[in-house]
């Protein structure tokens, strides 16, 4: 086995002792978790400060004192620490418990006992560690950052099938991250426990699980996302919904597009949006509909562009409508004289030309 092999390897071990291991605590099995600690010290991939942490967080609020003693003695011989506030709640829990807190201390002796005092305790008894689900979004980032996604996906199963709720920065982070290795199925695992649990991802997020989706040809999805990204109130933008239109259009698929048109707010059914579904039905070789659709946009008082008469004359053209492309194409030549009279344009025009003032239908 070569170094790389190898270290995929270990990754995977790691992940999958670790989840194992995490899982087992949290049902109060501590012998056996510290069992499939030290089989990963055998095994030759250790736990890390963050896989100690999470433990000795876990073990602190069940109040077991002896699986900490252990842990704490990992991490003498490893030379490991507790983040503060934790340092202070397994502290605590050697108090309540009765019993000696002298391997603590002797992990952290850079933490003197003059700085320990009760107010601070009382103070870090406020924070988010009462929230159960921060050790399971200790977990999963941990194996976010060690880039072991399957790991990812099999935790995030089992705390949707719980019904735990984690946040939007980590749920935005996991959907960058599989975006960013193609995997399309953890993308959308992860998209559809953020709409279970109903989590609202970060507008980025959505917009990168689209891209993905368009990317590997996978558009059964595409409508629902956008639907659910413009409930939690991001928008795509004119620009990015004309994009994806017209992109769906490419990959004929009309009624996709038709209902993402359909789904944008009346601000954004403009000039854009309207020449790129025109496209969509050209494209689809459906010259008729195409037509309908850019009437319907002159009738609600839109004016075409230098790019949507640059669609209606290619997409006719290549449909053998010569007739009515020449029609446009003398509107379009008309269009070029008075822009030189006009003193601005609108936003949406200058998209749409951005866009479609080429030959961008092919």
């Amino acid at each position: 086995m070569n170094e790389f092999a190898l270290a995929i390897s270990s990754c995977l071990c790691w992940s999958v002792m670790l989840t194992r291991m995490m899982l087992v605590v949290d049902t109060g099995k501590y012998e056996e978790a510290l069992e499939i600690f030290s089989k990963m010290q055998e095994a030759g991939v250790k736990p890390d400060k963050a896989a100690c942490n999470i433990l000795v967080e876990k073990c602190c609020k069940a109040g077991e004192t002896w699986p900490i003693t252990q842990i704490l003695q990992y991490m003498k011989e490893n030379h490991l620490v507790l983040r503060y506030p934790l340092f202070l709640l397994a502290l605590e829990t050697f108090k309540a418990a009765g019993e000696r807190d002298a391997l603590l201390r002797q992990v952290h002796p850079h933490i003197s006992v003059e700085c320990i005092d009760n107010e601070r305790v009382v103070e870090y008894e406020g924070n988010d560690f009462e929230d159960p689900s921060s050790l399971d979004r200790g977990l999963v980032w941990v194996l976010l950052k060690k880039q072991n996604l399957q790991a990812v996906d099999s935790l995030l199963t089992e705390l949707m099938d719980r019904n735990i709720k984690l946040d939007s920065e980590l749920m935005s982070a996991i959907v960058h991250v599989n975006c960013g290795h193609c995997r399309v199925d953890g993308a959308l695992l992860t998209y559809k426990y953020s709409v279970k649990t109903g989590i609202k991802l970060e507008r980025t997020a959505y917009l990168a699980l689209i891209g993905c989706l368009i990317r590997s040809n996978t558009f059964t999805d595409i409508v629902e996302i956008v639907v659910e990204m413009t409930s939690t109130g991001h928008s795509l933008g004119v620009y990015l919904a004309s994009l994806l239109i017209y992109r769906l259009g490419c990959a004929r698929r009309p009624t996709c597009a038709a209902k993402i048109f359909d789904s944008l707010p009346d601000d954004q059914k403009c000039v854009a949006t309207y020449t790129a579904l025109v496209g969509v039905y050209f494209a689809a070789g459906t010259a008729d509909k195409g037509l309908k659709i850019y009437k319907t946009m002159r009738k609600k008082g839109i004016y075409p562009s230098l790019g949507t008469y640059c669609v209606l004359v290619a997409g006719l053209e290549k449909l053998s409508r010569v007739s009515n492309a020449e029609t446009y194409r003398k509107e379009k030549k008309s269009l070029r004289k008075d822009a030189y009279f006009r003193e601005s344009i609108p936003m949406e025009e200058k998209i749409c030309d951005l866009l479609f003032a080429r030959d961008v239908v092919s």
